[in-house]
């Protein structure tokens, strides 16, 4: 930006020159300036389109890529390895013509500037020759505005090409903010109340929500308690609007109406990172980094080693560890690749318990355990409920229901029965 506005500086001061040396050589030459004006609309409109377009290819061919990587096996599984490499070399072509269009709409774009500079040249000389032999206009003059002509140039070409880029850049600065609005960001309300980690109970009056305003509802006046110090569970069929609860409950969306409490405050009013250090969860869909276990537990967190030897404990994952040569510095590979779902779903768990949490959520996070580690786990969760802390279990599995001490039953967005066993 700071070289544009010199640009426009230069050109204004070059301008006011060239009307003190000769004002109708300079009124003529003037037409330069709409000519490049017309170029930017023109040209700039195709040049922004095309780079939108390209910036959707690239993320296409590189989503795809990374899909295909992630699902190595299952590709080699169904030996369509013939066909995803064929998907991605339609893609890479695809891209590469559309490269090329870019490049050809920017080169016509430049090419027709240069011409008008070479047009505007000729102008000045033709009729500045007239007026020399015809009107007495000295040669020193005409050399003077080309001179000033020459130099007007070069910065308006800068800007020009400057405005290309800009458009360039805008067409992927609208990837990120079509991103952004897909994902909202919520304010951290930094001014919020910050929670104590005490057991508090926590509350849904009157819920509704939908992700789309005009799309499904989702949840549809949720009334629903979780007291602490006890093992919940949530079950319903998949679309039920299980997993909607603690999206809310985190923030990561709003609701449409009512209010979700913890104690008797409204979670709108706490501090967004105190709110998330207070709850945790584990996702039903595992997501790990392709780097060593501990790393994925802590990431990025400090923790003494008596505190992570608890967690360790808590997660049962101190037997697997043994088994694993290098134990914590074990690099899980992509996206966990290395490891089974049940073992994946433990580093989830220990993740999770870093921060201690008053409210644990586990959002189909014993799926892919044997049963063993299942009762094990269940046991550690019922100490934990018996220190204070709410646990709550969103699964299918039948073989929990008995550890319950509350059974949350949703469907269709509505609440069907809180029973307590």
């Amino acid at each position: 930006m700071a070289c544009i506005l010199r640009d426009i500086i230069y050109v204004a001061g070059i301008s006011i020159v060239l009307l003190f040396i000769d004002w109708e050589l300079a009124l003529l030459s003037a037409f330069i300036l709409p000519a490049f004006y017309v170029i930017f609309i023109v040209f700039g409109k195709h040049i922004f389109r095309s780079s939108q377009i390209l910036q959707e290819q690239q993320e296409n061919l590189m989503g795809g890529i990374s899909e295909s990587i992630a699902g190595t096996k299952y590709v080699q599984a169904a030996c369509v390895q013939d066909k995803h490499l064929s998907k991605a070399k339609d893609k890479i072509r695809s891209l590469e013509r559309s490269r090329k269009k870019l490049l050809i709409k920017s080169s016509m774009a430049n090419s027709t500037a240069v011409f008008i500079g070479i047009l505007a040249t000729c102008v000045i000389w033709g009729f500045g020759g007239l007026q020399v032999i015809l009107w007495g206009k000295t040669i020193g003059t005409i050399f003077a505005v080309y001179y000033c002509l020459m130099n007007l140039y070069s910065p308006i070409s800068s800007i020009l090409s400057s405005s290309f880029q800009i458009q360039t850049s805008l067409a992927a600065a609208g990837r990120i903010f079509a991103l952004f609005d897909a994902f909202p960001v919520n304010n951290e309300n930094r001014d919020g109340v910050f929670i104590d980690k005490i057991p508090k109970e926590i509350k849904f009056s009157g819920v509704s929500f939908k992700y789309d305003q005009n799309g499904k509802t989702i949840l549809d006046d949720i009334n629903v308690n979780f007291e602490p110090g006890k093992l919940i569970g949530i079950i319903g069929p998949n679309g039920s609007g299980k997993s909607t609860l603690w999206h809310l409950l985190f923030r990561y969306y709003e609701p449409d109406a009512g209010i979700i409490s913890i104690g008797n405050t409204d979670i709108k009013g706490i501090n967004l990172k105190s709110l998330r250090k207070y709850i945790s969860f584990v996702p039903q869909n595992e997501f790990l980094f392709n780097t060593t276990i501990i790393d994925n537990i802590l990431m990025g967190r400090d923790i003494d080693e008596s505190g992570l030897e608890k967690i360790l404990g808590e997660s049962c994952l101190k037997e697997m560890l043994s088994d694993l040569p290098l134990g914590l510095n074990t690099v899980v590979g992509e996206t966990g690749m290395k490891l089974s779902g049940g073992q994946k779903q433990r580093i989830m768990l220990a993740r999770a318990l870093v921060n201690d949490p008053m409210v644990l959520i586990m959002d189909e996070g014993l799926s892919q355990l044997d049963p063993t580690v299942e009762n094990n786990l269940i046991s550690n969760f019922k100490y934990m409920a018996k220190a204070g802390k709410t646990i709550i279990i969103i699964s299918h599995k039948q073989s929990l229901l008995e550890h319950f001490d509350k059974i949350i039953v949703i469907k269709d967005g509505k609440i069907l029965n809180r029973d307590i066993p």
